[in-house]
């Protein structure tokens, strides 16, 4: 028995208030959030694609933004969302700490993301137009090799 999922997760200093250019917070003291360019987007995806192949999951769609990115994809019921976001993070990070300096926060995300459960087809549906079409500001796209360029709903 399978599950569907919609994962999303945000890069280190995503949400952070932007300060006024002549003031000095305690937030202007933080290391600089992490952007990322195009190249770190595409490894951040094809990792994905990776740790989706190696553990025998599906992806169904993947859009990795400057910082964030979403996911759609079919797991084994059983297995913990939190679970299943920590390891596409862990082995994305891993891979950006190979081929690129750590950032100064250390890391490349911040704890947790959003882990919605997709219940039914149209769910799925609807989350995988929504990730590779509603995302103007992708870095990097991928859906499945000959997917439909929509879904039906």
């Amino acid at each position: 028995m399978v599950g569907h999922w919609l994962l999303t997760g945000s890069t280190y200093g995503a949400w952070w208030p932007s300060a006024p250019a002549d003031s000095v917070r305690w937030i202007d003291l933080r290391p600089p959030p992490v952007r990322f360019s195009r190249e770190q987007a595409r490894i951040v995806g094809e990792t994905f694609q990776a740790t989706a192949s190696f553990r025998d999951w599906r992806l169904l769609a993947v859009a990795v933004m400057k910082d964030e990115f979403q996911i759609v994809l079919r797991a084994p019921h059983n297995l913990r969302s939190e679970k299943l976001l920590w390891e596409f993070k862990a082995y994305a990070g891993r891979e950006l700490n190979s081929r690129f300096a750590r950032p100064a926060s250390r890391t490349w995300w911040i704890p947790g993301g959003s882990r919605r459960a997709l219940r039914d087809d149209r769910a799925v549906a609807d989350a995988v137009n929504c990730v590779l079409f509603n995302n103007p500001a992708a870095l990097y796209t991928w859906r499945p090799h000959g997917a439909p360029r929509t879904v039906a709903i």
